[in-house]
């Protein structure tokens, strides 16, 4: 029997899981006065790198959760600005 090619499998833990959540939160704030251009360039930036690190475990089960929940709020973050860069009221 071959040896495994990773012995050790990487496996993030809740904590880690909730600290991701809470900054991608903070990244994705409606409130964070900052430009689409930059809010844009730091989350790529942290995502790319959480999941350069995490994206080798073998726990796959809450990443198309997390991406459908990135969107989500991405896209809710470009309208708002949209909106209020028209005149009209936040939802």
């Amino acid at each position: 029997m071959a040896a495994p090619s990773h012995p050790y499998q990487l496996r993030w833990s809740e904590r880690a899981h909730q600290d991701f959540r809470h900054r991608l939160r903070k990244l994705t704030s409606r409130s964070w006065g900052v430009s689409m251009d930059y809010r844009l360039q730091t989350l790529t930036e942290y995502v790319r790198g959480w999941m350069g690190y995490f994206g080798i475990s073998d726990y796959y089960r809450p990443i198309p959760e997390l991406d459908h929940w990135l969107r989500r709020q991405g896209l809710t973050s470009i309208r708002d600005q949209w909106m209020k860069a028209h005149g009209y009221a936040s939802a």
